[in-house]
């Protein structure tokens, strides 16, 4: 790979963007098409009192070569459930305050969540028990290996909303499609979440039909983030890619998610499409441990942004 200047990879973004019929909000670092998830709106309200992101460990059962992460990880597992009980008491305490109202919970993790059901499962036990009637828009990560109908009718009774399948985690395999399948059937929101490679355009190009017309409601197409963990994968796999920084070091996608995103509109497909490019991650950095914001300070101005992006979005 080479390295370039961020202005040059966003004059070859915006030479695409130009031609479609694309969709700008949060300062035009939201770069869409079709209304978002709305799990995607806590990346442009990061650090707001409604959002809790809730966080089970690092181990996947799969070893993608594009990962950031380092692929041997293991969990520490005295420090993590150590972690995880102060994170579920804090929780649990923040329940009792009427004025935390949570409208997102994103359960995430350095790996596979679904290798972590017992963390989903307290948090779930604790809204049931503590606020009953909170409404939250519950949604997770997932390879999809794991997400068979038991796996399924679990997240069920853990209200959880949206999964978003990484589907060339599995080389596209036809377990995990089953699987993406299953959970519509079961009225999941599905999110296909894939690493923008090039690598995987024609496999990707091939199944939106596919995609469409089983309901898959988004798509979001992530900017490869370059670390020393995949860097010698990428760097050999793509000699002439476009290496840049932008807050973290990122490969451009020779215009993949533009792709995407003129198929969608040639074809009138119905799911959405967003950009999660490398600005979104300098959307994350508005809560930081040098301008910490507190639940008295924020309460009153994130009423006024989830009303202004939920009409808006």
């Amino acid at each position: 790979m080479k390295i370039v200047h961020r202005d040059y990879v966003l004059k070859l973004k915006s030479d695409r963007r130009a031609k479609l019929p694309i969709e700008y909000h949060a300062n035009g670092d939201c770069i869409h098409m079709g209304k978002i998830s709305h799990g995607c709106r806590m990346c442009y309200k990061r650090g707001g009192a409604t959002d809790v992101v809730i966080y089970s460990g690092s181990e996947c059962n799969l070893k993608c070569p594009v990962c950031y992460y380092p692929h041997d990880r293991v969990d520490n597992k005295e420090v993590l459930l150590k972690d995880i009980a102060a994170d579920q008491n804090a929780f649990a305490n923040a329940l009792k305050d009427h004025r935390f109202q949570p409208d997102l919970i994103s359960y995430s993790c350095e790996g596979e969540t679904l290798l972590y059901p017992e963390v989903i499962k307290v948090y779930a036990d604790l809204i049931k028990e503590k606020r009953p009637n909170l409404k939250v828009y519950s949604f997770l990560y997932t390879n999809g290996v794991l997400a068979d109908k038991d796996m399924l009718d679990f997240l069920k009774e853990c209200n959880i909303t949206e999964l978003r399948f990484h589907l060339s985690a599995s080389y596209f395999s036809n377990q995990v499609i089953d699987n993406l399948i299953l959970a519509r059937e079961k009225d999941f929101i599905v999110t296909l979440e894939e690493p923008s490679l090039p690598e995987n355009k024609e496999k990707l190009l091939e199944i939106l039909p596919f995609l469409d017309k089983i309901g898959v409601a988004h798509i979001d197409m992530i900017e490869p983030r370059v670390t020393r963990f995949n860097y010698k994968y990428l760097h050999e796999k793509y000699p002439d890619g476009l290496l840049y920084q932008d807050h973290q070091w990122a490969m451009y996608d020779d215009g993949l998610v533009y792709d995407i995103m003129e198929s969608k509109y040639k074809n009138n497909y119905k799911f959405s499409i967003i950009d999660c490019s490398s600005r979104v991650e300098l959307k994350r950095l508005n809560i930081t441990e040098d301008n910490p914001l507190d639940i008295e300070s924020i309460i009153k101005s994130n009423d006024d942004i989830i009303n202004a992006i939920n009409n808006k979005w």
